[in-house]
């Protein structure tokens, strides 16, 4: 794959051997690179397939976004995504990585985070909880922050 834009230094904007738009992410993908370079494999961690309306709005989130959210977001998608034996909306990911940003933010600022909801969700949504719990251990690997269990089902919502 070739470099069509650089958007910051983790995330080039590129086309796939399809023709289809994509974001490529790395940790320093883009660094120093220009259009018309080739991107480096090894540094490949995730490509996200772009629909025409969702380019800008993941460009603009992604470019915003500290590389440990998008990281974590990712592995917390993967493994839902096997977890629960579907493919999920890449929608997800914006909104996930979104979610993230904001509850490290919310947890560092000690902004307290309440789920009112948590032992109804526990009981009748108890694999989607699971993996929420599973979320919040990724984000702790990834970022440092340790976000309550309140925030695991904000993070793996169940509707």
């Amino acid at each position: 794959m070739q470099v069509d834009k650089v958007i910051n230094n983790n995330l080039i904007r590129s086309h796939d051997e399809k023709g289809q738009e994509v974001l490529v992410m790395g940790c320093g993908i883009g660094f120093k690179k220009k259009p018309g370079e080739y991107i480096d494999d090894g540094k490949v961690e995730k490509v996200y397939v772009l629909q025409k309306e969702e380019r800008q709005h993941m460009e603009e989130l992604f470019s915003s976004m500290p590389l440990e959210c998008i990281q974590a977001t990712n592995e917390i998608v993967e493994y839902a995504t096997i977890s629960l034996g579907k493919q999920l909306s890449n929608y997800l990911y914006l909104n996930l990585c979104d979610h993230i940003h904001f509850a490290i933010q919310r947890s560092k600022g000690g902004i307290p985070i309440q789920n009112a909801l948590l032992t109804e969700i526990k009981r009748f949504y108890n694999h989607e909880y699971q993996i929420g719990m599973e979320s919040l251990n990724i984000i702790e690997r990834k970022t440092g922050v340790l976000l309550p269990e309140d925030s695991s089902i904000k993070i793996c919502n169940p509707q």
